[in-house]
């Protein structure tokens, strides 16, 4: 159960990478799908990091699992927060202790959703990855 979703979130991850990288993807796979799919990444990242937490794993393959659940799950969210607090910033432009606390915890979600969780997932499929390879689950 673990292996399969930990494969099936890689997979969402590579599909959204890809047709953010490559124009003619995201031509063909039109903007529905990937939001399907972020969809789905954030399905699949709750359900590894639930998964991982009812002791599923143990030791350090647990930590990197939750690791890779919730940096998936956390892209999803700090990406609507971005943007909820991008629009409440630009509603409240006459109220300035609000304009300026929205815009700033805008720009904190967008470095956690740029830069923190994509880091966070990397970190954590490379680690499971080594540590499933040494318990010969995966090959």
């Amino acid at each position: 159960m673990v292996v399969t979703n930990f494969c099936a979130l890689i997979t969402a991850f590579v599909f959204i990478v890809a047709t953010m990288l490559i124009p003619s993807l995201r031509r063909i796979a039109g903007f529905p799908t990937v939001i399907v799919a972020a969809i789905a990444f954030f399905i699949l990242g709750v359900t590894l990091a639930i998964t991982a937490l009812k002791k599923i794993a143990e030791g350090k393959l647990r930590k990197f699992l939750i690791l890779t659940g919730s940096s998936a799950a956390g892209f999803l969210v700090s990406v609507l927060l971005h943007n909820f607090l991008y629009g409440l910033a630009v509603v409240t432009e006459n109220i300035p202790l609000l304009h300026y606390s929205a815009e700033t915890l805008s720009i904190i979600f967008f470095f956690v959703s740029i830069i923190l969780c994509p880091l966070g997932f990397l970190v954590g499929v490379v680690g499971s990855i080594i540590l499933l390879a040494q318990q010969k689950k995966i090959v």
